[in-house]
């Protein structure tokens, strides 16, 4: 079987925010900070996520670059991601550059 965790530099659930920062549950430590005003919201299926209002609302990752070298290598970003109908025409995961935060 795969240890989907081997290796893995960060996990955030998406699902609580506390006083601007999103908690990194993969145990290296590396919480998200957060932008705009991302908030938590009920979800049915999930218990709770988090709602970006497609404007201002980012989370971003201090120091990613160099923590997880990924200016010289390659990853993955994985999200479940739910739209509404009028966030159609919005871009999902943006990553302009990658550079120290």
């Amino acid at each position: 079987m795969i240890d989907l965790t081997q290796d893995l530099e960060i996990h955030l659930r998406l699902d609580a925010i506390d006083d601007g920062v999103v908690q990194d549950a993969s145990g290296q430590n590396r919480d998200a900070v957060a932008a705009g005003a991302p908030r938590a919201v009920v979800d049915e299926e999930f218990g709770s996520c988090l709602s970006f209002d497609g404007v201002q609302d980012r989370l971003a990752l201090p120091g990613a670059a160099g923590a997880y070298g990924l200016v010289n290598h390659s990853f993955t970003v994985t999200a479940w991601i739910r739209l509404s109908a009028s966030a159609a025409d919005q871009p999902l995961l943006t990553a302009g550059h990658i550079a120290p935060y």
